[in-house]
Protein backbone atom coordinates (compact mmCIF):
# COMPACT_ATOMS: atom_id res chain seq x y z
CA UNK A 1 0.00 0.00 0.00
CA UNK A 2 0.91 3.20 -0.68
CA UNK A 3 -0.37 6.72 0.14
CA UNK A 4 0.33 10.14 -0.68
CA UNK A 5 -1.25 13.29 -0.77
CA UNK A 6 -0.73 16.58 -2.32
CA UNK A 7 0.93 17.08 -5.82
CA UNK A 8 4.28 16.95 -4.70
CA UNK A 9 3.86 13.67 -3.10
CA UNK A 10 1.89 12.38 -6.24
CA UNK A 11 4.80 12.76 -8.12
CA UNK A 12 7.84 11.05 -6.21
CA UNK A 13 4.99 8.26 -5.39
CA UNK A 14 4.64 8.17 -9.20
CA UNK A 15 8.50 7.59 -9.79
CA UNK A 16 8.44 5.44 -6.85
CA UNK A 17 5.97 3.13 -7.99
CA UNK A 18 7.66 2.67 -11.25
CA UNK A 19 10.49 1.69 -9.90
CA UNK A 20 9.37 -0.63 -7.45
CA UNK A 21 6.95 -2.21 -10.38
CA UNK A 22 9.54 -2.19 -13.11
CA UNK A 23 12.89 -3.53 -11.09
CA UNK A 24 11.61 -4.44 -7.79
CA UNK A 25 7.94 -6.46 -9.29
CA UNK A 26 5.82 -4.91 -6.66
CA UNK A 27 2.10 -4.41 -7.25
CA UNK A 28 0.80 -1.36 -5.90
CA UNK A 29 -2.16 -0.28 -4.55
CA UNK A 30 -3.44 3.27 -2.47
CA UNK A 31 -4.15 6.77 -2.20
CA UNK A 32 -2.73 9.64 -4.87
CA UNK A 33 -3.30 11.40 -7.41
CA UNK A 34 -3.31 11.32 -11.64
CA UNK A 35 0.55 10.62 -12.05
CA UNK A 36 0.35 7.69 -9.55
CA UNK A 37 -2.75 6.43 -11.34
CA UNK A 38 -0.58 6.63 -14.85
CA UNK A 39 2.41 5.11 -13.10
CA UNK A 40 -0.02 1.83 -12.73
CA UNK A 41 -1.30 2.36 -8.82
CA UNK A 42 -4.52 1.03 -8.78
CA UNK A 43 -6.01 3.86 -6.77
CA UNK A 44 -8.61 3.23 -3.78
CA UNK A 45 -8.92 6.99 -3.34
CA UNK A 46 -7.84 10.22 -5.16
CA UNK A 47 -6.10 12.73 -3.23
CA UNK A 48 -5.90 15.34 -5.96
CA UNK A 49 -8.81 17.32 -4.29
CA UNK A 50 -7.23 17.56 -0.34
CA UNK A 51 -5.39 20.23 -0.43
CA UNK A 52 -6.56 22.96 1.85
CA UNK A 53 -4.99 26.63 3.01
CA UNK A 54 -4.92 27.35 6.21
CA UNK A 55 -7.61 25.39 9.30
CA UNK A 56 -10.82 26.27 8.63
CA UNK A 57 -10.59 24.70 5.13
CA UNK A 58 -8.75 21.67 6.60
CA UNK A 59 -11.34 21.29 9.32
CA UNK A 60 -14.02 21.10 5.74
CA UNK A 61 -12.26 17.85 4.41
CA UNK A 62 -11.93 16.22 8.44
CA UNK A 63 -15.53 14.20 7.88
CA UNK A 64 -14.33 13.01 4.56
CA UNK A 65 -10.69 12.16 5.30
CA UNK A 66 -11.83 10.32 8.36
CA UNK A 67 -13.87 7.84 6.46
CA UNK A 68 -10.40 7.28 3.86
CA UNK A 69 -8.76 6.55 7.10
CA UNK A 70 -10.93 3.94 8.99
CA UNK A 71 -11.39 2.12 4.99
CA UNK A 72 -7.38 1.86 4.85
CA UNK A 73 -7.36 0.96 8.33
CA UNK A 74 -9.66 -1.94 7.22
CA UNK A 75 -7.52 -2.80 4.41
CA UNK A 76 -4.56 -2.84 6.73
CA UNK A 77 -5.81 -5.44 9.28
CA UNK A 78 -8.31 -7.42 6.66
CA UNK A 79 -5.65 -7.43 3.62
CA UNK A 80 -2.61 -7.07 5.02
CA UNK A 81 -0.21 -5.59 2.45
CA UNK A 82 3.12 -6.89 2.73
CA UNK A 83 4.35 -2.74 3.55
CA UNK A 84 2.88 0.83 3.62
CA UNK A 85 4.69 3.35 1.92
CA UNK A 86 4.08 6.68 3.58
CA UNK A 87 5.07 10.18 1.59
CA UNK A 88 4.86 13.45 3.23
CA UNK A 89 1.56 14.27 4.24
CA UNK A 90 1.78 14.23 7.83
CA UNK A 91 -1.59 14.60 9.52
CA UNK A 92 -2.77 11.88 7.78
CA UNK A 93 0.18 9.32 7.15
CA UNK A 94 1.25 10.06 10.61
CA UNK A 95 -1.18 8.20 12.28
CA UNK A 96 -1.89 5.43 9.49
CA UNK A 97 1.84 4.45 9.80
CA UNK A 98 1.42 4.25 13.70
CA UNK A 99 -2.02 2.32 12.88
CA UNK A 100 0.08 -0.06 10.16
CA UNK A 101 3.20 -0.43 13.40
CA UNK A 102 0.33 -1.74 15.30
CA UNK A 103 -0.22 -3.88 13.14
CA UNK A 104 3.10 -5.18 12.35
CA UNK A 105 2.85 -3.98 9.24
CA UNK A 106 6.59 -2.49 8.22
CA UNK A 107 6.30 0.69 7.31
CA UNK A 108 8.97 2.87 5.06
CA UNK A 109 8.34 7.03 5.54
CA UNK A 110 9.56 8.56 2.40
CA UNK A 111 9.62 12.63 2.66
CA UNK A 112 9.04 12.54 6.23
CA UNK A 113 6.73 16.16 7.19
CA UNK A 114 8.63 18.85 7.99
CA UNK A 115 12.43 17.34 6.81
CA UNK A 116 13.60 20.64 5.63
CA UNK A 117 12.91 21.69 9.57
CA UNK A 118 16.87 21.53 11.29
CA UNK A 119 14.77 22.05 14.67
CA UNK A 120 15.08 19.12 16.87
CA UNK A 121 11.60 19.41 18.23
CA UNK A 122 9.43 18.98 14.89
CA UNK A 123 10.75 15.65 14.23
CA UNK A 124 10.10 13.94 17.47
CA UNK A 125 6.75 13.18 16.68
CA UNK A 126 7.24 10.86 13.16
CA UNK A 127 10.91 9.55 14.41
CA UNK A 128 9.56 6.01 15.72
CA UNK A 129 6.00 5.76 13.93
CA UNK A 130 7.88 4.00 10.95
CA UNK A 131 10.23 0.97 10.78
CA UNK A 132 12.33 2.44 8.40
CA UNK A 133 12.46 6.89 7.10
CA UNK A 134 13.66 7.85 3.93
CA UNK A 135 14.50 11.50 4.24
CA UNK A 136 15.65 13.80 1.39
CA UNK A 137 18.06 16.09 3.75
CA UNK A 138 21.17 14.80 5.99
CA UNK A 139 20.20 16.84 8.98
CA UNK A 140 16.76 15.43 8.85
CA UNK A 141 18.24 11.83 8.87
CA UNK A 142 20.40 12.62 12.06
CA UNK A 143 17.48 14.05 14.00
CA UNK A 144 15.35 11.30 13.35
CA UNK A 145 18.15 9.15 14.40
CA UNK A 146 18.56 10.89 17.34
CA UNK A 147 15.30 10.78 18.16
CA UNK A 148 15.26 6.95 17.65
CA UNK A 149 14.29 6.39 14.27
CA UNK A 150 16.12 3.95 11.58
CA UNK A 151 16.25 7.73 9.33
CA UNK A 152 18.24 7.03 5.67
CA UNK A 153 19.39 10.65 3.71
CA UNK A 154 18.76 9.28 -0.01
CA UNK A 155 18.74 12.69 -1.31
CA UNK A 156 15.88 14.73 -2.93
CA UNK A 157 13.88 12.94 -5.72
CA UNK A 158 13.72 16.75 -7.25
CA UNK A 159 17.66 15.85 -8.58
CA UNK A 160 16.47 12.95 -10.56
CA UNK A 161 13.33 14.93 -12.12
CA UNK A 162 15.20 18.62 -12.72
CA UNK A 163 18.01 16.60 -14.66
CA UNK A 164 15.48 15.41 -17.55
CA UNK A 165 14.89 18.54 -18.55
CA UNK A 166 15.13 20.90 -21.81
CA UNK A 167 18.04 23.25 -22.12
CA UNK A 168 16.78 27.15 -22.47
CA UNK A 169 16.47 27.75 -26.06
CA UNK A 170 14.64 24.38 -26.73
CA UNK A 171 12.36 25.24 -23.82
CA UNK A 172 11.72 28.38 -25.05
CA UNK A 173 10.99 26.68 -28.57
CA UNK A 174 8.66 24.25 -26.92
CA UNK A 175 6.20 26.87 -25.28
CA UNK A 176 5.86 29.23 -28.43
CA UNK A 177 8.35 31.79 -27.19
CA UNK A 178 11.19 33.55 -29.26
CA UNK A 179 14.80 32.29 -28.00
CA UNK A 180 16.48 35.97 -28.13
CA UNK A 181 13.80 37.86 -25.95
CA UNK A 182 13.70 37.55 -22.21
CA UNK A 183 11.35 35.58 -20.50
CA UNK A 184 9.52 35.49 -16.94
CA UNK A 185 7.26 32.46 -15.98
CA UNK A 186 4.26 32.80 -13.65
CA UNK A 187 3.96 29.52 -11.49
CA UNK A 188 0.95 30.27 -9.46
CA UNK A 189 0.55 27.08 -7.27
CA UNK A 190 -0.94 23.41 -7.48
CA UNK A 191 -4.17 24.61 -5.14
CA UNK A 192 -7.60 25.28 -6.35
CA UNK A 193 -7.40 28.17 -3.07
CA UNK A 194 -4.20 29.73 -4.63
CA UNK A 195 -6.18 30.24 -8.20
CA UNK A 196 -8.25 32.92 -5.65
CA UNK A 197 -5.32 34.54 -3.78
CA UNK A 198 -1.95 33.78 -5.43
CA UNK A 199 -3.16 34.26 -9.14
CA UNK A 200 -3.88 37.64 -9.17
CA UNK A 201 -0.51 38.40 -7.09
CA UNK A 202 1.31 37.05 -10.06
CA UNK A 203 -0.64 38.52 -12.48
CA UNK A 204 -0.96 42.13 -11.18
CA UNK A 205 2.69 41.81 -10.97
CA UNK A 206 3.01 40.80 -14.61
CA UNK A 207 0.76 43.51 -15.82
CA UNK A 208 3.17 46.36 -14.16
CA UNK A 209 6.30 44.46 -15.32
CA UNK A 210 5.10 44.36 -19.07
CA UNK A 211 3.96 48.06 -18.95
CA UNK A 212 7.79 48.75 -17.54
CA UNK A 213 9.50 46.02 -20.00
CA UNK A 214 7.20 45.40 -22.92
CA UNK A 215 9.82 43.14 -24.29
CA UNK A 216 9.80 40.63 -21.65
CA UNK A 217 7.76 37.13 -22.76
CA UNK A 218 5.50 36.27 -20.01
CA UNK A 219 4.27 32.48 -19.53
CA UNK A 220 1.70 31.48 -17.18
CA UNK A 221 2.30 27.52 -16.10
CA UNK A 222 -0.75 26.90 -13.63
CA UNK A 223 -0.63 22.62 -12.53
CA UNK A 224 -2.52 20.24 -14.31
CA UNK A 225 -4.75 19.79 -11.89
CA UNK A 226 -6.14 23.04 -11.73
CA UNK A 227 -9.55 23.71 -14.15
CA UNK A 228 -8.40 26.20 -17.15
CA UNK A 229 -11.30 28.12 -17.28
CA UNK A 230 -10.98 29.53 -13.99
CA UNK A 231 -7.08 30.21 -14.95
CA UNK A 232 -8.50 31.96 -18.26
CA UNK A 233 -11.17 34.08 -16.13
CA UNK A 234 -8.17 35.71 -14.15
CA UNK A 235 -6.48 36.58 -17.23
CA UNK A 236 -9.30 38.34 -19.04
CA UNK A 237 -10.05 40.44 -15.91
CA UNK A 238 -6.63 41.73 -15.58
CA UNK A 239 -6.30 42.09 -19.33
CA UNK A 240 -3.43 39.88 -20.24
CA UNK A 241 -2.43 38.17 -23.36
CA UNK A 242 -0.41 35.59 -21.91
CA UNK A 243 0.32 32.27 -23.49
CA UNK A 244 -1.00 29.35 -20.66
CA UNK A 245 0.68 25.70 -21.32
CA UNK A 246 -0.10 23.40 -18.13
CA UNK A 247 2.15 20.63 -16.98
CA UNK A 248 4.97 22.04 -18.30
CA UNK A 249 6.38 23.86 -15.72
CA UNK A 250 10.04 22.83 -16.15
CA UNK A 251 9.75 23.86 -19.05
CA UNK A 252 8.74 26.98 -17.87
CA UNK A 253 11.78 27.11 -15.33
CA UNK A 254 14.14 26.33 -17.48
CA UNK A 255 12.73 29.05 -20.39
CA UNK A 256 12.96 31.73 -17.42
CA UNK A 257 15.05 34.62 -16.97
CA UNK A 258 13.16 34.93 -13.97
CA UNK A 259 9.91 33.52 -11.93
CA UNK A 260 7.14 34.64 -9.84
CA UNK A 261 6.20 31.63 -7.93
CA UNK A 262 3.78 30.22 -5.62
CA UNK A 263 5.67 29.61 -2.08
CA UNK A 264 5.88 25.59 -1.98
CA UNK A 265 7.65 22.33 -3.82
CA UNK A 266 8.20 24.87 -7.16
CA UNK A 267 10.42 27.11 -4.95
CA UNK A 268 12.87 23.92 -4.50
CA UNK A 269 12.27 22.96 -8.41
CA UNK A 270 13.46 26.04 -9.15
CA UNK A 271 16.45 25.80 -7.13
CA UNK A 272 16.89 22.62 -8.97
CA UNK A 273 17.24 24.58 -12.80
CA UNK A 274 19.18 27.77 -10.89
CA UNK A 275 16.55 29.72 -11.65
CA UNK A 276 16.31 33.55 -10.12
CA UNK A 277 12.74 33.72 -8.43
CA UNK A 278 10.59 35.66 -6.58
CA UNK A 279 8.27 34.25 -4.18
CA UNK A 280 4.87 35.15 -3.55
CA UNK A 281 1.85 33.80 -1.55
CA UNK A 282 -1.93 35.16 0.12
CA UNK A 283 -4.60 33.24 1.40
CA UNK A 284 -7.61 33.97 3.09
CA UNK A 285 -7.86 36.24 5.79
CA UNK A 286 -8.67 33.21 8.57
CA UNK A 287 -5.43 31.73 7.25
CA UNK A 288 -3.25 34.66 7.28
CA UNK A 289 -4.61 35.05 11.13
CA UNK A 290 -3.53 31.53 11.65
CA UNK A 291 -0.32 31.98 10.41
CA UNK A 292 0.30 35.14 12.66
CA UNK A 293 -1.15 33.08 15.85
CA UNK A 294 1.13 29.88 15.23
CA UNK A 295 3.98 30.99 13.80
CA UNK A 296 5.30 34.15 15.22
CA UNK A 297 8.85 33.28 15.19
CA UNK A 298 8.92 32.11 11.67
CA UNK A 299 11.37 34.01 9.61
CA UNK A 300 11.67 32.36 6.48
CA UNK A 301 8.59 30.51 4.16
CA UNK A 302 9.98 29.28 1.02
CA UNK A 303 11.97 26.22 0.85
CA UNK A 304 15.34 27.73 -0.68
CA UNK A 305 15.55 30.19 2.23
CA UNK A 306 14.93 27.51 5.23
CA UNK A 307 17.47 25.24 3.88
CA UNK A 308 20.07 27.92 3.31
CA UNK A 309 18.85 29.30 6.77
CA UNK A 310 19.13 32.97 5.25
CA UNK A 311 17.31 34.99 2.51
CA UNK A 312 18.64 33.66 -0.97
CA UNK A 313 15.08 34.79 -2.30
CA UNK A 314 13.22 37.80 -2.03
CA UNK A 315 9.44 36.59 -0.17
CA UNK A 316 6.23 38.82 -0.84
CA UNK A 317 3.46 37.34 1.45
CA UNK A 318 -0.22 39.18 1.20
CA UNK A 319 -1.71 41.61 -0.60
CA UNK A 320 0.09 44.59 1.62
CA UNK A 321 3.53 43.61 0.91
CA UNK A 322 3.43 41.68 -2.69
CA UNK A 323 2.28 45.02 -4.77
CA UNK A 324 2.99 44.95 -8.30
CA UNK A 325 5.90 47.52 -7.63
CA UNK A 326 7.55 46.00 -5.34
CA UNK A 327 7.06 42.48 -7.57
CA UNK A 328 8.25 44.66 -11.15
CA UNK A 329 11.18 45.89 -8.68
CA UNK A 330 12.77 42.61 -8.06
CA UNK A 331 12.17 40.81 -10.73
CA UNK A 332 13.66 43.57 -13.00
CA UNK A 333 17.08 43.10 -11.20
CA UNK A 334 17.01 39.60 -12.16
CA UNK A 335 16.22 39.99 -15.50
CA UNK A 336 19.80 41.06 -16.36
CA UNK A 337 23.69 40.73 -14.70
CA UNK A 338 23.11 42.28 -11.61
CA UNK A 339 24.75 41.64 -8.40
CA UNK A 340 21.39 40.47 -7.06
CA UNK A 341 21.16 38.43 -9.69
CA UNK A 342 24.49 36.53 -9.14
CA UNK A 343 23.86 36.97 -5.25
CA UNK A 344 20.76 34.93 -5.82
CA UNK A 345 22.43 32.72 -8.24
CA UNK A 346 25.23 31.85 -5.87
CA UNK A 347 22.69 30.59 -3.66
CA UNK A 348 20.42 28.56 -5.65
CA UNK A 349 23.70 26.72 -6.01
CA UNK A 350 24.44 26.09 -2.33
CA UNK A 351 20.85 24.76 -1.67
CA UNK A 352 20.86 22.09 -4.48
CA UNK A 353 24.04 20.92 -3.41
CA UNK A 354 22.23 19.99 -0.08
CA UNK A 355 19.80 18.35 -2.14
CA UNK A 356 22.21 15.19 -2.87
CA UNK A 357 23.70 13.94 -5.59
CA UNK A 358 21.05 12.10 -7.27
CA UNK A 359 19.16 8.66 -7.37
CA UNK A 360 16.52 8.99 -4.46
CA UNK A 361 14.05 7.25 -6.39
CA UNK A 362 16.21 4.43 -7.19
CA UNK A 363 17.55 4.05 -3.53
CA UNK A 364 14.36 4.11 -1.71
CA UNK A 365 12.95 1.30 -3.69
CA UNK A 366 16.12 -0.78 -2.61
CA UNK A 367 14.57 0.32 1.01
CA UNK A 368 11.44 -1.23 0.14
CA UNK A 369 12.67 -4.05 -1.34
CA UNK A 370 14.94 -4.87 1.97
CA UNK A 371 12.12 -4.09 4.34
CA UNK A 372 9.78 -6.51 2.43
CA UNK A 373 12.09 -9.23 2.03
CA UNK A 374 13.66 -8.84 5.84
CA UNK A 375 9.91 -9.34 7.15
CA UNK A 376 8.73 -12.82 8.39
CA UNK A 377 5.27 -12.09 7.04
CA UNK A 378 6.07 -10.55 4.04
CA UNK A 379 3.92 -11.93 0.78
CA UNK A 380 6.02 -12.91 -2.05
CA UNK A 381 7.27 -9.93 -4.67
CA UNK A 382 3.72 -8.55 -5.38
CA UNK A 383 2.03 -8.53 -1.93
CA UNK A 384 -1.75 -9.38 -1.88
CA UNK A 385 -4.69 -7.65 -3.53
CA UNK A 386 -7.07 -5.73 -1.76
CA UNK A 387 -10.83 -6.47 -1.75
CA UNK A 388 -13.06 -4.01 -3.40
CA UNK A 389 -15.34 -1.86 -1.67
Amino acid sequence: MIVAGEASGDAAGAALARELQETHGFQLYGIGGPRMRAAGVWLLFDSSTWSCLGLSESLRMVPRMLTVFDRLKELLRDDRPAALITIDFGAFNVPLARAATTLDIPVLYFMPPRSWDRDPRRHHSVAQVATKLATPFPWSAELLRRDGGDAVFVGHPLVDFCAQRRGRDAARVALGLEVARPVVGLLPGSRLQEMRYVLPLCLAGARQLKARRPDVQLVLGPAPNLPRAVVEHQLRRFGLDVPLVQDMAYDIMSAADALIVASGTATLEATCFETPMVVVYDGPATGRLEFKLTRRNVRQVSLPNIIAGRTVVPELLGKAVATPERLTAHVLELLTDTPARRQMLSGLRQVKAALGPGGAIRCTAQLVSELVGRSPRAAPAGGSTPRKS
